[in-house]
C-alpha cells in the first residue's frame, strides 16, 4: 500500500512539473518603476558630502538576452553621453558595455536632460527551454552638493537595452529633493 501511495505522489509531482508554462513576454524588454529608497537627500553644504539613493526596476524580456555580453568588463558610465535629442538614440546607447540608461532632469535647468549615463547589469545566459526572463534590477545613484546651499529637485527616466539591441519602454522616477543647506 505504501508503494502505491509513493508511486501516486511521484506521478502527481511529475505531472505538475511537466505543466509549467513558459511566460509569454515580447522580445523587447519591458521595465516598470518599482521602488526608491528615499525621496529626500539631506547633505551638508560642504561640496564634498555624497549620499546615494537605491532604485529598483522590474523587467521582463521574452527572448532572455539580457545583460552585458560576456567578456565585456567595462562597468564605468558612458563616456561622452551627452543628451541631445530624446527622440533619437545617441551614440552613447550603442556602447555594448552598458545596458541600463537614464536621463537626469534637474529643476532650475528648465527640466532639461543633462546626460545619458549608463550602468552595466550582469550577464544572464539564455536558457534553451524557457528563455523568457523576469526580475528586478537594483542599483544606486550618488548625489553630491555643489556647495552653493541650494535645494534641487531631480527626476530620472530609465530604459534598458537587450543584447539584440531592442530598447525597452521608458519609466520616470518620483521627484527626489536634494537639500544642500
Amino acid at each position: 500500500m505504501k508503494n502505491h501511495v509513493a508511486i501516486a505522489c511521484l506521478a502527481l509531482l511529475i505531472g505538475l512539473c511537466s505543466c509549467v508554462k513558459q511566460p509569454n513576454f515580447p522580445i523587447e524588454p519591458h521595465i516598470e518603476f518599482k521602488s526608491l529608497s528615499d525621496t529626500l537627500v539631506r547633505l551638508p553644504n560642504t561640496g564634498t558630502a555624497v549620499d546615494s539613493v537605491q532604485f529598483t526596476l522590474s523587467f521582463t524580456d521574452g527572448d532572455g538576452d539580457f545583460g552585458v555580453p560576456e567578456g565585456l568588463t567595462d562597468t564605468t558610465t558612458c563616456p561622452n553621453c551627452v543628451c541631445t535629442n530624446h527622440a533619437t538614440d545617441s551614440l552613447a546607447m550603442q556602447v555594448k558595455s552598458v545596458n541600463l540608461f537614464y536621463y537626469q532632469y534637474v529643476s532650475g535647468f528648465d527640466d532639461s536632460c543633462l546626460s545619458i549615463p549608463g550602468i552595466a547589469t550582469s550577464y544572464i545566459p539564455v536558457a534553451k527551454k524557457y528563455p523568457a526572463l523576469q526580475g528586478d534590477i537594483i542599483f544606486s545613484i550618488s548625489f553630491e552638493c555643489p556647495g552653493t546651499g541650494t535645494v534641487d529637485t531631480q527626476r530620472y527616466s530609465f530604459f534598458i537595452k537587450d543584447r539584440a539591441g531592442h530598447f525597452s519602454n521608458r519609466v520616470l522616477s518620483p521627484p527626489i529633493i536634494v537639500d544642500c543647506n
